[in-house]
């Protein structure tokens, strides 16, 4: 069983989207939906990019605990990850997470200062199977 949420948390770097989620500066979770950055991505890190003059930066700045959620209609499993989010914002860091076709989302290209890189590192999580939840720590 403990392959099955490995095996489906690598593969999940292979979809579109999943769920991060945040706390507001009222402390409450506030989720949404981000694009996967497949690039670097791992067990121990995931990256998103995002624009720097959104909500979540500040929120993120202000408490850096977070989660992230996916869940595969298909096949009833999911995996919810709990950890925290690092705001990445130096020269380098953009040059190695930039994408084709992010310039719709930041028009001056990667020096943009609305371009930032947001790096979760997931400290537990837990996986659901439509059989059984096993929890874990990473």
């Amino acid at each position: 069983m403990e392959n099955n949420y490995i095996n489906f948390l690598k593969e999940i770097k292979n979809k579109k989207s999943l769920v991060l989620s945040s706390i507001s500066e009222q402390g409450y979770p506030i989720s949404r939906a981000m694009l996967i950055i497949d690039k670097q991505w791992s067990i121990d890190s995931m990256y998103f990019s995002t624009n720097t003059s959104s909500k979540k930066i500040a929120e993120f700045q202000s408490n850096s605990k977070a989660s992230i959620y996916y869940y595969d209609e298909t096949t009833f499993q999911g995996i919810n990850l709990i950890g925290h989010i690092d705001v990445l914002q130096n020269q380098d860091t953009k040059d190695l997470f930039w994408c084709e076709g992010d310039e719709q989302y930041y028009k001056l290209g990667k020096t943009d200062p609305d371009y930032s890189i947001l790096k979760f590192t997931p400290l537990r999580g837990s996986y659901y199977n439509s059989n059984y939840t096993i929890k874990f720590s990473l």
